[in-house]
């Protein structure tokens, strides 16, 4: 239960951080370029990680999970490389400095979803998703420190302590704690 909960709190990072660094990228290049960047970026670390999600007996829930983002992740960056070529003249060139942080956005995201996919094989969903969706406390954190774009409020240090507690509370009664 403790890997589970690691691995979900790891994704919740992740998903977290990279909404960070994609803003950071859309300060230099688009968003469908960028998305051109960071979706064939996951796919090639789906990719990567297939191979180990077999076991010696074969096909398990997490190859499955892994083999079908792989396949979904596969086509929208034919999808999304394609529509980018369309009114290119007219937006931003791709930079290195664009592409690297869409880069590691797409690492970031394909690694949230890897490090869920873990957690949602050994653990129910009922405890994985909610500490996944506990991401937006990551953004906000990291952004307040990283952006200084918006500023923390009262009102939403008090929202987070209380989704705070509402995840040690869930985590405390799915796991006898």
């Amino acid at each position: 239960m403790r890997t589970a909960l690691a691995l979900a709190i790891l994704s919740s990072l992740c998903f977290g951080i990279a909404l960070v660094t994609g803003r950071i990228g859309l300060r230099t290049l688009d968003a469908r370029s960028g998305a051109a960047v960071s979706i064939p970026t996951a796919t090639v670390l789906f990719a990567l990680a297939a191979p180990f999600a077999f076991d010696g007996a074969g096909f398990t829930i997490l190859a499955a999970l892994i083999s079908a983002s792989l396949l979904g992740y596969s086509v929208s960056s034919a999808i999304v490389v394609g529509a980018n070529q369309v009114g290119r003249s007219k937006r931003p060139q791709l930079t290195k400095h664009g592409a690297a942080w869409f880069a590691l956005t797409g690492v970031l995201n394909g690694g949230a979803v890897l490090l869920m996919y873990g957690a949602l094989s050994i653990a129910p969903v009922s405890l994985v998703a909610p500490i996944v969706a506990t991401y937006p406390l990551v953004t906000v954190s990291v952004s307040a420190a990283v952006l200084r774009e918006e500023p923390i409020t009262l009102r939403m240090v008090a929202g987070a302590a209380i989704t705070v507690l509402a995840m040690v509370y869930l985590v405390a009664s799915r796991t006898g704690a």
